[in-house]
């Protein structure tokens, strides 16, 4: 064993929610509303804007800014998540029930208002809960106690050595097979090290479980916190963010994946910047983040009616202002919806709680 290994201590705060951090969550919503407000089938930014344009540079600009958003929820799980090896069956089926009662909620709107037919396979399908995000989450949620147990048994020194391995293994080498196959106009199918058909751009339980390890690391090692001064991280950033701007007017789908070096790197270092912010604790931000779940699940349904269309042809600093503004509107839009679903189902679930008391607890003897 290392000289330099530590029994990890168990964080006793961990229930507390760090206002830096909740701002953080509630920006990167702010920002899958403008990656959403820019795509092709969302918001329909890219698809109005003129090719070449200054307008078209600032749109990939925040595009590249903002593609780490999910990368930064699972990095801000594995920070906390790390702390605890307990978890509730209630709190995935929590976020299940939501996701099926939101779509199947917005679809009945749609029919009674006259959006749209209604039809029983639409129906069933509205009380599917397809969203990969979710599916994943859940899964790493109850794995995760596994990973921690594992994290827990290395030294520091061993957990950065298993960082790199992985980040070689599941994001540099996959990363390069995109390229290469990007570059050569084939599929090579059997080549990448996440699956036969390649990286899925990242939308893997592979790259959630990758970010989990570096959010956990980041917890419980020294160094990612005080190696960089901030206006180096501020610097890096910049960088990559332009570098990844560049990379997209040559190929989109590369530049973009989620599990991209680069997008992760991205992820690591605005979740250092705001994790050194201090601020003590601020109870609108606090609420306000409490609903960044319920932005995420219903800020879709309003995209379409934005009108991109009418603002990406406009003068650069309006478009810019029109895309925070709706996003925050989007996010107020939506956290109000929350309040009022909370306000419903908070009293039903902690009964349900109380009844369904299945747990996963390893620090529990056996």
């Amino acid at each position: 064993m290392d000289k330099s290994y530590k029994e990890p201590q168990k964080n006793t705060t961990v229930g507390l929610r760090q206002s830096n951090i909740e701002l953080l969550r509630i920006l990167a919503i702010i920002g899958v509303i403008i990656l959403h407000y820019n795509h092709r089938d969302g918001g329909g930014g890219f698809n109005y804007v003129v090719q070449g344009s200054a307008n078209e540079l600032m749109l990939r600009f925040l595009e590249s800014l903002f593609i780490c958003a999910v990368d930064v929820f699972i990095l801000i799980s594995g920070y906390f998540m790390c702390t605890t090896n307990k978890r509730n069956i209630i709190k995935p089926l929590q976020l299940i029930l939501q996701m099926t009662i939101f779509s199947t909620g917005i679809y009945l709107f749609k029919v009674i208002f006259g959006f749209r037919d209604f039809a029983l396979k639409s129906l069933m399908g509205a009380l599917v809960p397809a969203n990969y995000f979710v599916i994943l989450y859940v899964v790493l949620y109850f794995i995760s106690p596994y990973i921690n147990l594992a994290m827990e048994k290395l030294s520091e020194h061993k957990k950065r050595q298993a960082v790199i391995i992985m980040a070689v293994l599941f994001s540099i080498y996959p990363s390069l097979v995109d390229i290469f196959t990007a570059a050569s106009g084939r599929e090579w199918m059997g080549l990448s090290t996440i699956g036969a058909w390649g990286s899925q751009w990242g939308y893997t339980i592979v790259n959630f479980t990758l970010l989990y390890i570096i959010g956990a690391y980041i917890r419980t090692a020294e160094r990612p916190k005080k190696r960089y001064k901030t206006q180096s991280l501020l610097l890096i950033l910049c960088i990559l963010t332009i570098v990844l701007t560049a990379w997209s007017l040559l190929d989109e789908d590369t530049a973009w994946e989620y599990c991209s070096p680069l997008v992760i790197i991205e992820a690591v270092v605005i979740f250092l910047l705001f994790s050194r912010l201090r601020m003590g604790t601020n109870k609108v931000i606090n609420e306000f983040a409490k609903g960044a779940f319920s932005v995420y699940l219903l800020h879709p349904i309003f995209l379409p009616y934005v009108g991109a269309e009418k603002f990406v042809q406009g003068g650069i600093l309006r478009l810019g202002g029109v895309i925070f503004l709706t996003a925050m509107g989007l996010y107020i839009i939506c956290w109000a919806v929350y309040e009022i679903y909370n306000k419903v189902t908070f009293p039903i679930f902690k009964k349900l709680e109380k009844v369904i008391s299945i747990t996963i607890d390893l620090d529990a003897p056996d």
